[in-house]
């Protein structure tokens, strides 16, 4: 079974536009979680689109998944340091 996404862009054929997604997602988070360095949010969100790209069937939301992932590594750490 061969999955197209609506738009029938698929950004596995442009690997340029994840980058830039994942570095959008690195700014954002990198902002909201300022006490925090930007490679350490980096190396997360890396993580994260690599971790769920290895299990993913379908890699349409990956950037948006990994995104939320990061986000709650982060929050879970910045939890743990104000305990």
């Amino acid at each position: 079974m061969t999955h197209t996404n609506a738009n029938h862009f698929d950004r596995e054929e442009h690997p340029e536009h994840v980058e830039r997604a994942l570095d959008d997602a690195v700014t954002h988070l990198a902002e909201y979680f300022s006490e925090f360095d930007r490679d350490l949010v980096r190396t997360i969100v890396r993580n994260s689109y690599a971790s769920l790209g290895r299990k993913a069937a379908v890699h349409q939301h990956l950037v948006t998944l990994a995104e939320h992932a990061a986000w709650q590594r982060l929050h879970d750490m910045r939890a743990a340091s104000a305990a």
